[in-house]
């Protein structure tokens, strides 16, 4: 008997224009609240001066955004899976090729401008942490960095640190959508398998507060793709919630008692709450005020620019430390210098992030590619054979 009997599932339905702009929006300005963030901690704040500053908790923030996006999005890809086969299967095959066309080629990529970086460095002899070690790249392909002791994410590309955490919350997902519409134990036992090791090798008190946002995400997807939302009376209760939840997470920015640092590091996951009844919010809202948002000229090229978050998120860095590093080598102190060097970097970012995401984050493209790659060794391989029959 499958799940859909007991849950009533509805069929997928996909995400009508205004809340797919309004997602995509949320992309869009996670992608450049990172950037910022990073603008003012390698450009004004080199000393790493002041950790506690809302500039430097943009990024964990933002972060945390993109945790329950990430949640909403592959939890849809899982429901739309086994609504192919009416909640009673879900293909791991097709979804986990899905998964790696989409995280691999922006990676890859980004170890190129990470090794050019790095030879302009020593090239020009500029000053900073330009270091490269391998476990840390062979780590971060297998998406193992940070998550695991004893292998650190690459200094010069820090944001790759939440890129094995999303890997792994895939991982997990994946595995509970086999779990509920194949209902095998097996996966059960799969899953509290990576949990043990995660435990007992891997920074658990991180990843389980983070699978803790990606699965809010997950279960809005759920509400949402069974039209929930639209039954839902209490949305006052939800404006309440937020209301307190503004309260605590600005209370850990004044609070200098004992407990001021657990409570500052804690903040990132009461903003991921704070986002996801949000997201909550927006998707209950009328069409008629997301149709509103929708005609804003800069709420349309913040959501445009989703198109490129992701290689944005993963080169800015590297990038970052090259342009400032050349920037600044000449009078590190000038004002002037720092913001001349703070927008032409963050305009040969934005730039170069946009173009090369024609390809890296063009599936349609990547898998032509992968199809003529494929043919193309079958070709040789079947010359290789009457080569080899000819002798």
């Amino acid at each position: 008997m499958s799940i859909n009997y007991y849950l009533k599932l509805n069929p997928f339905n996909r995400i009508n224009q205004e809340e797919s702009i309004l997602f995509n929006f949320f992309r869009g300005l996670s992608a450049y609240a990172v950037l910022l963030s990073h603008l003012w901690q390698i450009i004004w704040d080199r000393n790493n001066s002041d950790h506690t500053s809302i500039l430097y908790i943009c990024a964990a923030n933002a972060v945390m955004a993109f945790f329950v996006l990430s949640g909403y999005m592959i939890t849809t890809s899982i429901y739309r899976n086994a609504s192919e086969y009416q909640f009673k299967d879900f293909n791991l095959l097709h979804f986990a090729k899905d998964r790696l066309v989409r995280l691999y080629p922006p990676l890859v990529f980004s170890f190129l401008i990470v090794f050019l970086v790095y030879i302009a460095a020593k090239f020009f002899e500029l000053n900073g942490r330009y270091e490269l070690s391998s476990i840390d790249l062979w780590g971060s392909l297998a998406f193992l960095q940070d998550i695991f002791k004893g292998i650190p994410t690459p200094v010069m590309n820090n944001p790759l640190w939440s890129l094995s955490y999303e890997f792994w919350f895939y991982v997990i997902g994946s595995l509970l959508g086999l779990l509920i519409f194949k209902r095998s134990i097996k996966f059960l036992v799969l899953i509290g398998f990576i949990f043990i090791i995660l435990y007992l090798f891997g920074n658990f008190r991180t990843f389980i507060p983070g699978f803790i946002i990606w699965l809010s995400g997950g279960l809005i997807a759920i509400l949402h793709q069974n039209r929930s939302f639209e039954r839902f009376k209490y949305i006052k209760l939800f404006y309440i919630l937020l209301f307190l939840l503004i309260l605590f997470y600005l209370f850990t920015f004044v609070y200098k008692g004992t407990y001021s640092q657990l409570l500052h590091s804690f903040s990132k996951y009461v903003f991921g709450i704070w986002f996801a009844l949000l997201l909550c919010l927006s998707i209950m809202s009328k069409v008629t005020q997301r149709v509103k948002f929708g005609k804003n000229y800069v709420y349309n090229v913040i959501a445009n620019s989703s198109a490129y978050s992701y290689t944005l998120y993963i080169i800015h860095w590297p990038l970052l430390l090259l342009f400032s590093g050349i920037g600044l080598s000449f009078n590190p102190s000038s004002i002037l210098g720092k913001l001349i060097t703070t927008f032409i970097s963050a305009i040969l970012i934005v730039l170069i992030a946009k173009k090369s995401a024609n390809f890296t984050e063009n599936k349609k493209e990547i898998f032509n590619a992968l199809t003529k790659l494929k043919s193309l060794l079958q070709t040789n391989n079947l010359k290789q054979k009457t080569y080899e029959k000819s002798e």
